[in-house]
C-alpha cells in the first residue's frame, strides 16, 4: 500500500503484475552502519566534553520548552543532573551556562 503511493509520488510507474513487484519486495537488503566486531570504539573524553559543552544550552532550552509536557518531572530531573554532574564534567559554569572565566 505504501509503495503504491510512493512510486507515483516519485514519478515512477507502478508494477503491472505480481512478477514485476518481485524485485521491489524481495530484493537483497543491505545493512549499512554495522559496527566493528569489537563493538563501537570508545569516545575520547575530550570529545565527550566538547559535545556536552556544545549541546548543553540546546538541551536545557528544550527542557524549558517541554516543562508542561506530561513527562516534565523526568525532564526536570535530567536538567538537575545536567546542571550538576554533566556540566561540571564539561567545564561549564552552572550559573551562567557558559565556560568559566
Amino acid at each position: 500500500a505504501v509503495l503504491g503511493r510512493v512510486l507515483p509520488f516519485l514519478g515512477l510507474p507502478l508494477p503491472a503484475s505480481e512478477r514485476e513487484w518481485g524485485p521491489l519486495l524481495d530484493g537483497p537488503r543491505v545493512l549499512h552502519g554495522t559496527r566493528p566486531g569489537g563493538g563501537k570504539p570508545p569516545l575520547p573524553a575530550a570529545v565527550a566534553q566538547l559535545l556536552h559543552r556544545f549541546y548543553l544550552p540546546f538541551q536545557l532550552a528544550l527542557v524549558e520548552q517541554l516543562r508542561a509536557h506530561c513527562d516534565a518531572a523526568e525532564l526536570v530531573e535530567w536538567r538537575s543532573w545536567a546542571m550538576g554532574t554533566a556540566v561540571r564534567a564539561a567545564g561549564v559554569d552552572r550559573a551562567r551556562g557558559a565556560e568559566p572565566s
